[in-house]
């Protein structure tokens, strides 16, 4: 899929092909993790790893907690983000997002 042949559509937030028709939220996300964002950022476990190292020092250093947050964790607690987002502004992009994030816990054994 191609990004320059898709459009959000202003009335309901979802992405439409050319042609005015829905993309699937699936393809939407494939296209995201496995497209763009790797080539921009590299793989994901590369970042995941970082996020959850600083969410653990984060956490240690504000509230003494000792909870070692690792990759798949970041992975979920963005999924809350998102669903907690659709709950409150139901869009596609939320659910394109959800998706992606579990489908990265599954990229995190990936050899990079």
């Amino acid at each position: 899929m191609v990004g320059s042949l898709l459009r959000t559509d202003q009335d309901d937030g979802s992405v439409k092909d050319v042609w005015g028709k829905k993309v699937n939220a699936i393809d939407l996300a494939k296209d995201i993790i496995y497209g763009d964002r790797e080539e921009t950022y590299g793989h994901p476990s590369k970042n995941l790893v970082s996020i959850a190292q600083l969410w653990t020092i984060y956490l240690h250093q504000k509230y003494g907690s000792n909870v070692i947050v690792n990759a798949e964790d970041v992975c979920w607690m963005m999924n809350l983000l998102k669903m907690t987002r659709q709950m409150n502004s139901a869009k596609q992009d939320n659910v394109v997002d959800a998706i992606g994030y579990l489908a990265l816990i599954d990229r995190l054994g990936e050899k990079k």
